[in-house]
């Protein structure tokens, strides 16, 4: 690529909301910092910069997820935040099997508690899932299904929200839209990638 031409690129993707949301989080941490170190109460080693999780949201035994993760982790980079991959069909989760309602938050299995802790770790999302029937799969459904306040007020975005949104109600809102710039696999919406 020219370097003109990745400029561009580079100017594009510094401009797509989730990272204009991500920035605007730094600046918040930043002025937190300054904060800290006026009343040095704290160390400032404690604040650490924003993780991105990338929800690999697949788990089909040929999948080509994996590589699109890939390329979308090693893209989204800046010294504003990192991100990690949580592939979904590592986490492993059974389907819903807690006796409450997430809302309640009262989880009494394991893999649940798991789970709640490694969302809570992150700022945001971005989804990443194959259109199976033009819908998301199930896997990811039931990882977003699992938890409740632990998604509230962090910015996600993905391919296509609307129907997450659709069918998952308060979880899908609370996971605020931040379309991304590109499709890796040059399709269009409400094709099977995969």
């Amino acid at each position: 690529m020219k370097t003109a031409q990745m400029r561009r690129h580079r100017k594009r993707h510094e401009s797509t909301p989730l990272s204009l949301a991500l920035l605007a989080n730094q600046r918040y941490l930043n002025r937190c910092k300054l904060h800290l170190l006026r009343k040095k109460e704290f160390l400032v080693s404690e604040i650490t910069i924003p993780k991105i999780g990338l929800i690999l949201g697949t788990n089909r035994p040929r999948r080509i997820g994996g590589t699109i993760a890939e390329w979308t982790q090693n893209h989204l980079t800046s010294p504003a935040f990192e991100t990690e991959l949580i592939d979904l069909e590592k986490v492993g989760l059974p389907f819903l099997d807690e006796p409450d309602i997430p809302a309640h938050g009262h989880y009494t299995q394991a893999h649940t508690q798991v789970w709640s802790a490694t969302i809570q770790q992150y700022a945001g999302f971005v989804l990443l899932f194959p259109q199976y029937n033009w819908g998301y799969p199930a896997v990811l459904k039931n990882a977003l299904d699992y938890l409740y306040a632990e998604w509230a007020h962090k910015p996600g975005g993905d391919h296509c929200l609307r129907q997450p949104r659709r069918h998952a109600g308060p979880i899908g809102d609370a996971l605020r839209d931040q379309r991304a710039a590109h499709d890796p696999a040059g399709g269009e919406s409400g094709i099977d990638h995969e």
